[in-house]
């Protein structure tokens, strides 16, 4: 009677030193394509054993390993796992990739840190990104320099510097077509030569229109107003100061912001005047829900912001204040309104001296020595005017 028959020898491992390294390598990069099509848990779990398997032959299956995370990154991506994206893209050898797809690599990267809320490491790779776009790796992609400028605004934003975010934002805006300055503007009249003498009128050539700029046909119109609208809350949220200043003008020109849900506090905000609840009201309804954030002692991005403002828009007004009635207008002590206006005079937001001791804050410069004599000569001329009278 005849024995069982032997069953066929096992394959040997496909990364075993039996299996020839070409068709190793060829076997494992077909296996990222077919993990990605199963259920995203599944795909997930794979994926990281695949790279754990891999670990030790990185070198040799650099490509394997490159498609195996971005296989693992979007299973990530799938389940809304965005940090787990971000870090499984991130261990990917970036510097083995051409510059444009660098670009694109570290851009993604910090979107999906972006979508996590690690405002830091995010920025850390929208750094990356922007040492690529100074070397010319969006050259002839513009949409790759678009997603670099909206993430690097974006990354602003979080970071919390409203000013350079605002100026980001609005920087997209006018790339966008119909943008002010791109050549829309007409010239209002032609010069005159030898007006009023009876001479012809020599017409002047109208400026030429600028192309468009190849980033102009990828930003659409809804892209426009989201940027614009961006930028004005970030305006508000931003310190007192020059850049601030700046943003605003810049708004304030664009007759696009003027349908913006927030056009009447900007023309506030921009013209110095006091903010209100009402106004306060306004802008909290249109924050997102990164500048809700709450600061040391409890307080608001919005209300820090407001109260700031309100301050420099004091200084406007008034030449010197009680800090009791300060702390009236902003509604709070007198201890806190003290310390809101140390600090913006701390950070160049308004000029101010407090007397700590009289309890006054007193706006602008100190007036310089030959102020301070005119001023004492005219009191001495005006005692002795009282004198002689």
């Amino acid at each position: 009677m005849a024995g069982p028959i032997p069953s066929p020898p096992h394959p040997p491992p496909v990364l075993s030193d039996a299996v020839p390294l070409t068709l190793s390598r060829a076997l494992v990069l077909d296996l990222a394509p077919a993990l990605g099509r199963l259920p995203s848990p599944n795909a997930a779990r794979a994926a990281r054993r695949a790279l754990a398997a891999l670990e030790p032959r990185a070198v040799s299956h650099g490509d394997a390993v490159t498609a195996l995370r971005h296989t693992l990154a979007a299973a990530h991506e799938a389940q809304e796992e965005w940090g787990a994206a971000a870090a499984a893209l991130a261990g990917v050898d970036a510097d083995a990739l051409p510059p444009p797809a660098r670009l694109r690599h570290a851009v993604r990267v910090a979107m999906l840190y972006l979508e996590d809320g690690d405002a830091g490491a995010a920025d850390a790779a929208v750094r990356r990104a922007a040492s690529l776009v100074t070397a010319g790796a969006a050259e002839g992609d513009p949409g790759a320099e678009l997603r670099y400028r909206t993430c690097a605004a974006r990354v602003l934003d979080a970071r919390r510097d409203f000013a350079k975010a605002a100026a980001a934002y609005i920087a997209i805006a006018g790339a966008g077509a119909g943008a002010v300055g791109t050549g829309g503007e007409r010239v209002r009249g032609e010069r005159r030569q030898g007006a009023g003498t009876g001479r012809a009128r020599v017409p002047q050539p109208r400026p030429r229109r600028p192309p468009p700029s190849p980033i102009s046909q990828l930003v659409s119109d809804a892209d426009i107003e989201t940027a614009l609208a961006s930028a004005s809350t970030c305006a508000v949220l931003a310190p007192p100061g020059p850049a601030r200043a700046r943003a605003l003008a810049a708004l304030a020109r664009d007759p696009r912001a003027a349908g913006l849900p927030l056009a009447a506090v900007l023309t506030r905000v921009a013209a110095d005047r006091l903010l209100t609840k009402a106004d306060v009201d306004a802008v909290d309804a249109a924050l997102a829900p990164h500048q809700r954030a709450v600061g040391a002692g409890g307080e608001t991005l919005l209300a820090r912001a407001a109260r700031a403002h309100n301050v420099a828009a004091a200084a406007r007004v008034y030449a010197s204040l009680s800090l009791a009635d300060l702390g009236a207008l902003l509604g709070v002590p007198a201890d806190a309104a003290e310390g809101v206006a140390a600090g913006l005079a701390a950070g160049g937001g308004v000029v101010c001296r407090i007397d700590a001791v009289a309890g006054i804050v007193t706006f602008g410069d100190p007036p310089t020595a030959a102020a301070a004599f005119d001023a004492a000569v005219a009191d001495v001329c005006a005692a002795l005017d009282a004198a002689a009278a």
